[in-house]
């Protein structure tokens, strides 16, 4: 089956998208770098650009500064230097943020046909809103949800299946969008299929050997085929 078959069979029988945020609907990448460097700079850390940081980002952001810093999460130091990343963040979480392209063009088609909109993130639910909000992203969505400790972070499927009992639909009506193999393995734990777009974290050679439905370069390819 070809790509643009794939893609309309999927979209077709979808009452519900799940998108992740960064990397996926928004480049946020240069305010997580912001974030990380706020940190390192206060411990006398190298600094990392915008594309050295991709590689941290993708389970959070307690996990983003360890990573950053080279510790595990329960280190000692993570006491002292995540409030420096959070507060930073909290305070500057989308200065810099882009939606891509095409993605204001897929939302509304999917709204016109009757598709639910959510947004399942990492990032904490807080800096998840406002990203949405300073970007003019939260009006397209019915359901938003950030990292909070009510719930694991992706891949765990809680908040997935939360997802679908609230919005009353079927698991094989239920589609994940994103930009790396946590948004895969998340939705492969919760049993739906996963789209994998490439413009954010990950290349299309990394992201095939976790098996998505569809992988796309743009979201124009799924426009095309609705």
């Amino acid at each position: 089956m070809s790509i643009q078959a794939d893609g309309k069979s999927i979209i077709e029988h979808a009452k519900i998208l799940a998108f992740d945020l960064d990397g996926t609907l928004v480049d946020a990448f240069s305010d997580i770098a912001a974030a990380g460097n706020a940190m390192l700079s206060s411990l006398g850390r190298p600094t990392i650009s915008s594309e050295e940081v991709k590689s941290h980002v993708g389970r959070g952001a307690h996990y983003l500064a360890a990573s950053l810093l080279g510790v595990a999460e329960d280190d000692p130091l993570m006491e002292t230097a995540y409030p420096i990343l959070y507060d930073y963040y909290l305070k500057h979480p989308s200065e810099h943020a882009k939606v891509y392209p095409y993605v204001f063009e897929l939302l509304e088609k999917l709204h016109r046909g009757g598709v639910l909109l959510a947004v399942t993130s990492n990032k904490p639910h807080p800096m998840t809103v406002t990203t949405l909000e300073t970007t003019g992203l939260i009006a397209h969505f019915d359901w938003v949800r950030g990292y909070s400790d009510t719930m694991p972070r992706k891949p765990a499927p809680d908040l997935l299946w939360h997802l679908i009992s609230e919005a009353e639909v079927r698991k094989d009506e239920c589609v994940v969008i994103g930009d790396t193999q946590f948004d895969i393995i998340f939705a492969k734990n919760a049993g739906v299929k996963s789209i994998a777009v490439t413009h954010g974290q990950c290349t299309r050679a990394e992201l095939e050997p976790y098996q998505p439905d569809l992988i796309i370069d743009s979201f124009k390819e799924l426009i095309d085929v609705m």
